[in-house]
């Protein structure tokens, strides 16, 4: 099941039954308490006409109400000076007698029982609910009609406003999927000032940090294969050197002891300037800041030097120089020489 018909499904059961539950005891409540309310005030308009007549007027109140639905007991002390209540049982009457200055109501069997207790009359009448619990019953099944038509039209709108907040998240999972495929520079748009636009604006931050990561390896990479290129490059010169003066110790045409020692000499030279170069340049690829130990060196002979390599290395290259002597900088031999 998706997030959105989660959220959808849990809200419309919260809501159905929170309408359904404090409607049905909204029902109930407003019944018992109007019934309460109008069996007190006739219980009371009794005293009221008691007390202005006397006792005489008991016999006619009964009759009055035995033209009705409601029974009436009059009493005082252990005497009964009014009742048609033929049926009333002990049992109940215990129940329904208050504390004396006090009302009380009991309900069974659809009858309601309103007793009132004074120092001189005990008043207890009762109700037949019936009509009245068939009429809340029906008020019952018109409020379950009408809760499920709102309940309805509570779904339609509850779903709409599900769909309006799991579509910013629809618009950041695809977003994601963007970046999944390789587009860093996919940005969502604004999304408003809630915590979903917050997210979107940090998710925004997240592919302009993944788009600078991503270039900035990329030119590290670039970096990378041009200086195996360099190196590689770079490499052939004292190796042509190297295989040159080989060559001609090799070929046995120089005799002279002191060519053979001078041609040993810039063998051995140039095999350790590889070796330097190699170990400096590979401590330029692994140091990516690109720092470098400088020392004080001689620039005039570090380019006699150069010079001098390159006439062995091409024979036909005439060089033309005008060096300054004792020329000191602050660098490294052999980056310069590399360069």
């Amino acid at each position: 099941m998706k997030f959105n018909q989660k959220i959808f499904l849990m809200s419309f059961v919260l809501v159905t039954i929170a309408i359904y539950v404090i409607g049905y005891f909204m029902i109930q409540n407003s019944y018992k308490s109007s019934l309460d309310a109008q069996s007190i005030n006739q219980i009371n308009r009794i005293y009221d006409e008691i007390q202005l007549n006397g006792e005489v007027v008991i016999t006619d109140i009964g009759n009055r109400y035995r033209k009705t639905d409601i029974k009436l007991e009059i009493s005082q002390t252990d005497k009964i000076l009014y009742s048609n209540m033929v049926d009333l049982q002990e049992e109940i009457k215990s129940k329904v007698t208050p504390n004396e200055g006090q009302v009380s109501t009991y309900i069974e069997n659809h009858m309601l029982y309103v007793c009132s207790r004074t120092q001189i009359y005990n008043i207890l009448m009762r109700t037949d609910l019936t009509p009245i619990f068939e009429a809340r019953e029906e008020q019952i099944d018109f409020f379950i009609r009408i809760s499920t038509l709102c309940s309805l039209i509570i779904s339609v709108t509850l779903y709409i406003g599900v769909s309006m907040i799991t579509r910013k998240i629809k618009i950041l999972k695809q977003a994601a999927n963007e970046i999944l495929k390789g587009n860093y520079h996919i940005k969502v748009k604004n999304l408003g000032n809630d915590e979903f636009g917050t997210f979107a604006k940090t998710f925004n931050e997240m592919t302009s940090s993944v788009n600078e990561n991503v270039k900035r390896i990329t030119n590290i990479s670039e970096n990378r294969k041009n200086f195996i290129g360099d190196l590689t490059h770079e490499i052939r010169t004292p190796l042509t050197s190297i295989i040159g003066y080989s060559s001609l110790l090799k070929s046995g045409k120089v005799q002279d002891n002191k060519t053979i020692i001078d041609y040993a000499r810039r063998i051995n030279e140039e095999g350790n300037y590889m070796k330097k170069m190699s170990e400096q340049l590979m401590n330029l690829l692994l140091l990516e800041n690109g720092q470098v130990c400088l020392t004080k060196i001689n620039l005039s002979e570090t380019l006699l030097s150069i010079l001098e390599e390159l006439s062995l290395a091409f024979p036909s290259l005439v060089i033309k120089h005008q060096i300054e002597p004792h020329i000191w900088i602050m660098s490294d031999e052999v980056l310069v020489k590399s360069l």
